[in-house]
């Protein structure tokens, strides 16, 4: 039997897992709590949908071991805060899953290791959200992800891999246009409420989130243009250091997209070429950007002539 295992699983879910208690993972048939969330509580709505997504999974893995196990219709469930009415469940399936909810509001981050873990959670759980249209790609964002669960020696690392195998199954499953499509999506998923540290270019205000929450050490703007006639935009950057800076150039310029997308919505932010400089530490990676009119998948397949 393939398939990442229950023990990995379980490391997953225990890593999502917080001190605070507003959510929870529940059947939304019964109230039960079901293994392998069962004594587990979520800070945030992003990792509990994380957390969903991979108690669903386990569920699965049992049930092809034991046919007889129970199953459960796996939601997320808020804690009601004092003082305010009764909170709705948030379904996890793919099926039941609204990409527009807005996630954990990203400009109360700071720069410690906690801030890192749930920055990579909202933006995770909105790219997970965003990813479920296209035919499997959610389960198989999952699947890498649990694959690489127990090889990882704390929260901070294995934030940082649910990033990473965003990254690579974008890259692999997914054309160019549809990659910005989905990262598009996802930071429109996410609460963007006026950050602490406002700039007049967009991704200079992108690269200052990214390094507030420690994902990069290093970033700095090379070249800018904007065009006067159409608005597209693009640049050259330099970005290094910090968790993000490895063997593969995916995952560095995934949060950046998804940032400067958050600051552009009605534009579509792709990056048009990556390639690492020289060996030092500070500026690894050279990256160029640009912004283009945002189109719709059904705008994309009525162009190459597909049926919806």
């Amino acid at each position: 039997m393939t398939g990442p295992t229950l023990c990995a699983i379980r490391e997953v879910v225990a890593a999502l897992a917080t001190t605070g208690d507003r959510y929870s993972i529940v059947c939304g048939r019964t109230g039960i709590r079901p293994v392998p969330a069962e004594r587990t509580s979520f800070g945030s709505k992003a990792a509990a949908r994380v957390a969903a997504w991979a108690t669903e999974r386990y569920r699965a893995t049992v049930a092809q071991y034991d046919p007889y196990a129970p199953q459960y219709d796996v939601i997320v469930s808020e804690r009601p805060v004092c003082g305010s009415g009764p909170k709705n469940s948030d379904r996890s399936t793919v099926e039941g899953s609204d990409a527009t909810r807005p996630g954990p509001n990203r400009s109360q981050i700071g720069g410690d290791a906690s801030a890192l873990v749930e920055y990579c959670h909202a933006v995770g759980g909105g790219a997970l959200e965003a990813a479920a249209p296209y035919d499997g790609l959610t389960e198989t964002i999952m699947e890498a992800y649990f694959d690489r669960a127990g090889t990882v020696p704390n929260a901070e690392t294995l934030c940082v891999c649910l990033l990473e195998s965003i990254a690579f199954e974008l890259d692999a499953r997914l054309d160019f246009d549809d990659r910005a499509s989905v990262l598009a999506a996802a930071a429109a998923g996410t609460s963007t409420a006026t950050p602490n540290h406002v700039a007049d270019d967009p991704l200079e205000e992108a690269l200052w989130t990214i390094r507030s929450v420690g994902l990069l050490e290093h970033a700095a703007i090379e070249r800018r243009r904007v065009d006067e006639e159409t608005g597209e935009r693009s640049w050259t950057i330099k970005v290094g250091g910090g968790p993000l800076e490895g063997p593969t150039d995916r995952s560095v310029a995934l949060p950046i997209v998804f940032e400067c997308s958050a600051t552009l919505p009605r534009r579509s932010v792709s990056v048009t070429s990556i390639e690492r400089v020289g060996d030092s530490t500070a500026t690894p990676w050279r990256l160029r950007l640009r912004t283009t009119a945002a189109t719709t998948r059904r705008d994309r397949r009525r162009t190459r002539g597909e049926t919806a």
